[in-house]
């Protein structure tokens, strides 16, 4: 299965997917619904964290630590869609892909 979908973090803590599209092995795809909710990111370990709303039960699932496994689909790895990197003055932040 691929999951795509846009992420939108803000600078209070929001974070949104919303597009977001699942296609199957046999190449038929749909659309999910948005997703909303909060986010926290530890600039020391570069860990983000995201916090569903209530009605975006799938938000958690599509946000996962890198190197861990998809919860959506156990047998794929996934390769997050973020990196953490230290900007010039050795701060931690969050680079998308």
């Amino acid at each position: 299965m691929e999951y795509r979908y846009t992420l939108n973090l803000y600078g209070d803590g929001g974070v949104r997917a919303i597009r977001a599209t699942v296609r199957n092995r046999s190449g038929s795809a749909y659309a999910l619904k948005d997703q909303a909710g909060t986010y926290t990111f530890d600039r020391v370990t570069g860990t983000m964290r995201a916090r569903a709303d209530r009605d975006s039960d799938q938000l958690e699932a599509w946000i996962v630590a890198p190197g861990s496994y998809d919860r959506l689909s156990v047998n794929m790895t996934v390769f997050n869609f973020f990196r953490a990197v230290a900007d010039g003055r050795g701060r931690q932040m969050l680079y998308g892909q």
